[in-house]
């Protein structure tokens, strides 16, 4: 049964020796990453790693381990065509009867599109669809960001204001299609 559900779960599934070197993938793995399981196995853990994440992220995620015995979130990694990929990824401690860290078995999902439309759909919230230029609303919280910064650092905040002249009445007259 666990041979099944290994071999036919969607999530990517990388098992790794207490030093990190990749003892087994399944084809969830290879579907994603582009790595088959012989060039896995055997590999450092590192087999999939972008460059994007610092050493303070990577030291962030092994203090987890430590006191948990797992670490959970967002990476992104690096397909075998060098493509970089975000994947929602959790790693798990195998410990013995001991309490010796044995294996790490790490699961993770391709959320590359997600993000993207995740993206697309905050920068159409916030940015006018004709020019792409910032909106109201995005002014409203970047105002609100900046009160909060000078407010705890104890610093004052301008703000500058633009009015174009005879610019409102082409909006109120000629409607906002035409202003725009």
């Amino acid at each position: 049964l666990a041979a099944t559900v290994f071999e036919t779960v969607l999530e990517a599934v990388m098992v790794t020796d207490s030093r990190q070197r990749i003892i087994a993938v399944n084809p969830a793995f290879t579907r994603i990453t582009g790595y088959g399981v012989e060039e896995a196995v055997g590999a450092d853990f590192s087999l999939l790693a972008s460059g994007y994440h610092s050493d303070e992220f990577f030291q962030m995620v092994q203090q987890s381990l430590a006191s948990q015995g797992h670490w959970e979130g967002e990476v992104r990694n690096r397909r075998k065509t060098g493509e970089i990929f975000v994947a929602w990824l959790s790693i798990n401690q195998v410990c013995d009867n001991a309490g010796n860290v044995v294996q790490l078995v790490t699961g993770f999902s391709d959320i590359t599109e997600y993000c993207a439309e995740a993206e697309r759909i905050s920068h159409l919230a916030h940015h006018d669809l004709l020019t792409g230029l910032p909106n109201r609303a995005l002014l409203l919280d970047r105002l609100r960001q900046g009160l909060r910064q000078a407010h705890r650092d104890r610093r004052q905040l301008a703000v500058i204001f633009f009015d174009l002249d005879k610019f409102k009445p082409v909006n109120d007259q000629l409607g906002h299609t035409v202003g725009d």
